[in-house]
């Protein structure tokens, strides 16, 4: 649970990043101030429900994607590969092609 709020500013700011938009145009975008944008991204501030709800509405995210990386908690490493693939621009790209390797090395 520790593992999930610490990162939640950071994912925010990722899904944040990946959609190209700013502090101040999620801030604007969601009704929010642009320094409690800036404390939730950096781990400042902890955020409620109906605001993280906001949020995501407006990065056009659904909880249970956004949640994601953080469903295996058992396997942090997985955890950190989901996140990082996830806030790359070309993800789509870098999931085909990891998803291959992997099919490539289980067939061995």
């Amino acid at each position: 649970m520790v593992d999930v709020l610490n990162n939640l500013g950071r994912r925010i700011r990722d899904c944040r990043i990946q959609k190209r938009m700013t502090q101040q145009e999620l801030a604007e975008l969601a009704n929010l101030s642009l320094p409690y944008i800036n404390f939730i991204e950096n781990g400042h501030r902890t955020v409620s429900l109906p605001t993280l709800i906001k949020l995501l509405e407006v990065l056009e995210i659904s909880l249970s994607d956004f949640f994601l990386p953080f469903s295996n908690t058992s396997n942090p490493n997985l955890s950190e590969l989901i996140l990082e693939i996830q806030s790359n621009d070309q993800h789509e790209e870098i999931t085909k092609n990891f998803l291959a390797i992997v099919k490539m090395l289980n067939d061995k």
